[in-house]
């Protein structure tokens, strides 16, 4: 797995290296799912910088999931041309799992800055670059 991080502006690379141990290539797609597609997600994937990209390497090549900073809502990410909401319109366990994933006791987050810090400690801590 491949990271690369930015800065709020998507001005400069603050971190980037490949990731080879499982336990958090497993813990950081426990952060993408469930998932929806989600015109409102597309919306906020428009309105920001892009501040980190997880490649995926797989038998058709790397797939490049990007994410922004959405403010004080679900994880919004891009793979390819679709937007997705991490969790849905419906899902009623952001409690639970920023708890699991992020060790914080609040749906009222930012979940793309979170996912960012996770990025960011783990890239830093355990990949090469």
């Amino acid at each position: 797995m491949f990271i690369i991080l930015y800065d709020e502006t998507d001005s400069e690379i603050l971190c980037q290296g490949i990731v080879k141990d499982r336990n958090h290539i497993e813990e950081l797609r426990e952060c993408l799912v469930p998932n929806e597609y989600s015109k409102s997600a597309a919306g906020l994937m428009l309105s920001g910088p892009i501040i980190g990209k997880v490649g995926i390497k797989g038998q058709r090549g790397t797939t490049w999931i990007e994410f922004v900073d959405s403010g004080k809502n679900p994880l919004c990410f891009r793979v390819g041309a679709n937007s997705y909401l991490r969790g849905g319109a419906a899902y009623e366990d952001y409690l639970r799992d920023h708890k699991r994933l992020y060790g914080i006791d609040s749906e009222d987050i930012s979940e793309g800055k979170c996912f960012h810090e996770k990025l960011m400690d783990i890239c830093e801590g355990d990949s090469e670059g």
